[in-house]
């Protein structure tokens, strides 16, 4: 909650909690947990916004849920779920990161009705040499950027990459399946270039 009362947590067994925080710092009562709901595997990442959460497991499965009501939405995506971000440019959306070789980051709207299983974007790399997304984070809301216009994330060859949400590369018209996807390209790329591995 925005008033710091509660806090959203993921397990290993898959069970996504609200964990209520005590009134008083002095005050020696338990933490009281509410199951909101349990997934399949393993929870890898959770991102809330507002009275909205989305939680991300192991195998690939996305549950947003509006802690307001209870509505949920649940998604598949390709590969293993590894990171998310909520965000709001031109509308909410849910940035999610990935073992997936082919797309390994995308961002999928969120409508009134719940999660698109459609991507709106995406870093798509059909010769399967994406790289796995572990973190994904917006530019902090002091930045002179928009704070969810422009992403970073981490990944598993250790580049850092920044992306702006409003420079995505457009399909052609004539493809077709996800290749009508508009496919994001980093505009910044960093990495260590002293590690062998980068």
């Amino acid at each position: 909650d925005a008033d710091g009362s509660s806090f959203i947590l993921g397990s290993a067994d898959g069970s996504i909690a609200r964990i209520r925080v005590p009134d008083r710092p002095e005050d020696d009562s338990e933490l009281s947990a509410e199951v909101l709901s349990r997934q399949d595997s393993t929870v890898e990442s959770i991102s809330v916004q507002g009275s909205t959460a989305f939680a991300l497991s192991d195998e690939g499965e996305g549950v947003l849920r509006s802690l307001s009501t209870g509505a949920t939405s649940t998604i598949r995506i390709d590969g293993k779920g590894r990171s998310s971000h909520i965000g709001n440019f031109g509308g909410s959306y849910v940035a999610i990161g990935s073992t997936c070789a082919t797309m390994p980051f995308a961002t999928y709207p969120i409508y009134e009705t719940g999660l698109s299983a459609t991507p709106e974007a995406a870093v798509q790399n059909p010769d399967r040499k994406g790289s796995p997304v572990y973190a994904i984070a917006s530019s902090p809301p002091q930045s002179p950027f928009h704070p969810d216009r422009v992403l970073v994330t981490g990944a598993f060859d250790g580049r850092v990459r920044l992306y702006d949400l409003r420079t995505p590369t457009h399909p052609s018209p004539q493809a077709d399946g996800p290749n009508r996807i508009p496919n994001l390209r980093p505009v910044l790329s960093l990495c260590d270039t002293l590690n062998s591995e980068s």
